[in-house]
């Protein structure tokens, strides 16, 4: 029996090589918005075009680091100033939209903490002390 996972809207059942799945990715159908700089696939997932990165990626950064969006820039330097401000005017455009991908890819990463046994070093580490 394999294990689903939901990716934002998609499901990965993890039987596809990492090729396999990006070639999948590749054959999407694509739509360009906010003048080109930002790229919705067919599931409704929005990525700064040229680039594989998500909108709710940026985002989750920019957040957690703190970061304005110079600073998100500086940080993404092969992104321009307009594709990072194109992505925050996406986001907040489709505010409710994005926060539930957000909120998808953190249950998706808790799932996998959880399932993901302690290695050595961690647990070193936490019998040190030195980890909570």
């Amino acid at each position: 029996m394999e294990d689903k996972h939901v990716c934002g809207p998609r499901i990965w059942n993890g039987s596809l090589s990492e090729t396999a799945r990006l070639t999948a990715y590749d054959k999407r159908a694509m739509t360009t918005t906010l003048g080109g700089h930002i790229e919705v696939d067919d599931d409704r997932v929005a990525r700064i075009a040229g680039s594989r990165i998500k909108v709710i990626h940026l985002v989750m950064e920019m957040k957690t680091n703190g970061w304005s969006a110079e600073e998100t820039q500086e940080n993404f330097p092969h992104l321009s100033p307009a594709a990072v401000y194109a992505a925050l005017t996406y986001y907040h455009d489709h505010l409710a939209e994005c926060d539930a991908q957000i909120e998808a890819s953190r249950l998706l990463a808790d799932e996998s903490r959880a399932l993901t046994p302690e290695g050595p070093f961690v647990a070193r580490m936490r019998s040190e002390g030195k980890l909570s």
